[in-house]
C-alpha cells in the first residue's frame, strides 16, 4: 500500500507538470492520476486474491481486467475529448499515468507471485 501511495503522488508530480508545461489553466485534470490510482488499487487487490485463492484463473483474470481496463480508458478519453479542447493534453496525461501505474502493477503483482513461491 505504501508503494502505491508513493505512485500515485509520483503520478501526480508528473501529471501536474506536464500540465504546467502544455497548457496551465486545466489543473483539474490532475484528477485523471486519482483515477488511475483508484482504479489500479481495485485491479490489485482484486488479482492478489484471485491469484491466493484460484492461481489457475489468475491469467484469465488478469487479460480480462486489462481489456476492461483499457474500454474504459477509451470510453473516459473520449468523453475528455468531447467536453474539452485540449486533447492533446488529456492524451498525454493519459499515456503518462497508464505507463507509471502499469509498471507500478507488473512490480507488483510480480512480487506477490514471487512470495507466494517461496
Amino acid at each position: 500500500m505504501k508503494r502505491l501511495f508513493i505512485t500515485f503522488i509520483m503520478a501526480l508530480i508528473i501529471s501536474l507538470l506536464i500540465i504546467l508545461l502544455f497548457n496551465n489553466g486545466h489543473e483539474w485534470l490532475v484528477a485523471v492520476s486519482l483515477y488511475f490510482f483508484l482504479l489500479t488499487m481495485f485491479i490489485i487487490r482484486l488479482l492478489v486474491k484471485k491469484l491466493k485463492k484460484h492461481p489457475r484463473l489468475f491469467i484469465s483474470t488478469y487479460l480480462a481486467s486489462t481489456m476492461i481496463r483499457l474500454f474504459l480508458h477509451v470510453a473516459i478519453m473520449v468523453v475528455l475529448f468531447v467536453l474539452t479542447d485540449v486533447e492533446y493534453l488529456i492524451a498525454t496525461l493519459f499515456l503518462a499515468n497508464y505507463i507509471i501505474f502499469s509498471i507500478f502493477e507488473v512490480y507488483t503483482l510480480i512480487s506477490k507471485k514471487n512470495m507466494d513461491t517461496l
